[in-house]
């Protein structure tokens, strides 16, 4: 299962680089479809789909596309550094990730329409669906990050873009219905710098985290020559391979009682947890 184990840990580096290639050439792209829009065309009250819609507006379309597709690297990137966030934070993220897919599929109306099309309906709720996904998804999945050592220093950062993407949306909320779309295109463009943001930092864990030795599941050999991630403990009665060493910085944590009747195989370094633990049940008898 090790060499599996392997084959995980080397896809998350590509899957990172591709979600973090999308985040560039979004933010590339976005800033491209502003600098020659149609005349009369305001960020500040025109949202991101009538850029998209509009006659030069292109990049915008093309940037939502991108983000869309390089966005689906992320659900695998984090199944591939065994970051254990649940079935509904990876089904949330392909619902960010289709929605923005769908979304540059299926545009909204041109501008001046006043009355959606079917269309028109499509977009905005796949869209909405997307934007309102991305932050509760990592909310949901912080909850288990926040007891992995690897993601300890990225999930207060995590949660803050997630807590302030949530008040954005509900700004945006406001503006769109009671507010009677005052300054819409602003308070959409804050929200989408914070979802990039937000993105780009969960991205940027991955990648740092794909060089690493993946955590050994339960029940799980440890290979010969690999070593166990730095707070990971190892299933009782697991098989330890001949000769394997136990690098310092990264000791197996003694997480269970180690059984009497466990083997300790010849040249094996054995922590001093376990020493201890041994020791004293010896003792017992």
């Amino acid at each position: 299962m090790m060499s599996g184990c392997r084959w995980k840990s080397w896809t998350a580096r590509p899957l990172a680089l591709v979600a973090a290639v999308g985040i560039a050439l979004t933010a590339a792209l976005g800033v491209a479809a502003h600098l020659a829009p149609d005349p009369g065309m305001s960020p500040l009250s025109l949202t991101i789909s009538d850029y998209a819609v509009s006659n030069n507006g292109w990049p915008m379309n093309v940037a939502i596309l991108v983000l869309g597709v390089t966005s689906l690297a992320v659900p695998l990137a984090l199944q591939a550094v065994r970051a254990r966030v649940g079935a509904v934070v990876q089904g949330l993220l392909l619902v960010w990730s289709l929605g923005l897919i769908a979304a540059a599929i299926v545009p909204t109306d041109p501008i001046g329409v006043t009355e959606l099309s079917t269309r028109g309906y499509v977009h905005r709720y796949v869209s909405v669906a997307a934007f309102v996904a991305l932050p509760v998804a990592t909310l949901l999945a912080i909850r288990r990050l926040a007891v992995d050592v690897r993601w300890r220093g990225a999930v207060p950062r995590l949660r803050a873009l997630a807590v302030t993407s949530v008040l954005a949306l509900l700004g945006l909320y406001y503006v769109a219905f009671p507010g009677g779309r005052v300054m819409m295109g602003l308070v959409e463009r804050i929200l989408v710098v914070l979802e990039l943001a937000l993105l780009a930092v969960l991205v940027g864990r991955l990648h740092r985290l794909a060089g690493r030795t993946a955590p050994v599941a339960a029940g799980e050999s440890v290979a010969l020559g690999e070593s166990v991630a730095l707070g990971e403990s190892v299933a009782l009665g697991e098989p330890v391979a001949l000769g394997e060493p136990v690098a310092v910085a990264e000791a197996v944590a003694v997480a269970r009682p180690v059984a009497l009747a466990r083997p300790v195989q010849r040249g094996r370094v054995v922590p001093a947890q376990a020493r201890l633990v041994a020791t004293r049940s010896t003792s017992s008898r």
